[in-house]
């Protein structure tokens, strides 16, 4: 898929290091509020929606790029292929400096989360907006009687 880096050839490990990544939100970058977390309920009396960053990534699927010190070519890959890239060089892409999401202070739609994606000690921003959820409520009626009057 991925043509091979020179990481177990290389003999000096700066030449490793990539100058930069970047990430192109190539399929968009809003999700509808409540999914791709879960309802945080241990005060009942004020239950919160805690927001899964790595389910998040998941499904927005970003375009990574990462640009190398050594003249090396760029390498394009989307966020869900990443195990190939981290299997090769050892190193993990990781989130750092997500918000932090308490009961007090926790997302909710309208708000653009802003958090970097690091690899290799190179990092880049990355954002989200989490859109309302479209639905008000939801009704049901009967339009056929099943059975009335005798049990069987």
């Amino acid at each position: 898929m991925f043509a091979a880096l020179p990481f177990a050839a290389a003999a000096d490990e700066a030449e490793l290091v990539p100058v930069s990544i970047s990430v192109n939100m190539t399929d968009g970058n809003t999700m509808t509020e409540y999914r791709l977390g879960y309802t945080n309920t241990a005060d009942p009396a004020a239950p919160w929606y805690y927001y899964v960053i790595s389910e998040i990534l998941r499904a927005l699927n970003p375009e990574i790029t990462v640009y190398y010190k050594n003249g090396a070519p760029a390498r394009t890959f989307k966020y869900n292929d990443k195990s190939e890239i981290e299997q090769e060089s050892g190193w993990s892409i990781t989130d750092k400096d997500v918000p932090e999401q308490t009961s007090e202070k926790h997302l909710a739609a309208g708000d653009t989360v802003t958090f970097k994606l690091d690899y290799m000690g190179a990092d880049c921003d990355i954002a989200f907006t989490i859109e309302e959820f479209p639905v008000v409520s939801v009704s049901a009626r009967a339009t056929k009687t099943i059975m009335e009057g005798k049990r069987v």
